[in-house]
């Protein structure tokens, strides 16, 4: 059981991420503020170090949630599936749960996709980790198609 002084930080942290992530996702990382984010989320701005030590490691947070998500729910789709489901059926388990993670988390999804470039390198080389073993995700379903010659089933089935 969480202590109520860790549990509101947790409740306070969590609604500074996504204050984060609405705004960076509408106005884009340079026209976003501390300031801004602390009244989105309906804290002191001065409060903002008590949860974090920068905008950098909002953003870091921000972009690092927005793969994650997406991560977490295509592997768990992939690892629910029987161990004789076909490549096809991966790939398409895969790129389903992939699109509805994007839209249940938008704000982090979109956020992740606008601002990306928009963020200083040192925050774009420590999010690539994260990146990678998304991609690593991926590459395995994409070997496996590969292999099995699943992934030109898949093409011949859907869209021809």
């Amino acid at each position: 059981m969480l202590s109520g002084k860790k549990y509101k930080a947790d409740v306070s942290r969590a609604q500074i991420l996504d204050a984060a992530a609405g705004l960076f996702r509408q106005y884009g990382y340079g026209q976003v503020s501390l300031r801004v984010i602390a009244e989105s989320a309906g804290i002191k701005s001065g409060s903002l170090h008590y949860y974090f030590a920068s905008k950098e490691t909002i953003v870091l947070e921000v972009l690092d949630l927005g793969i994650e998500m997406v991560h977490k729910k295509v592997e768990a789709a992939i690892c629910a599936m029987s161990k004789q489901a076909s490549a096809g059926e991966l790939l398409r388990a895969g790129i389903l749960n992939h699109l509805q993670a994007l839209f249940a988390f938008s704000n982090y999804t979109l956020a992740n996709v606008q601002i990306y470039g928009q963020v200083p390198d040192e925050v774009r080389k420590a999010n690539r980790r994260v990146r990678r073993r998304y991609e690593a995700l991926w590459m395995s379903i994409l070997s496996r198609a590969e292999k099995s010659r699943g992934l030109a089933c898949f093409c011949r089935s859907r869209c021809l």
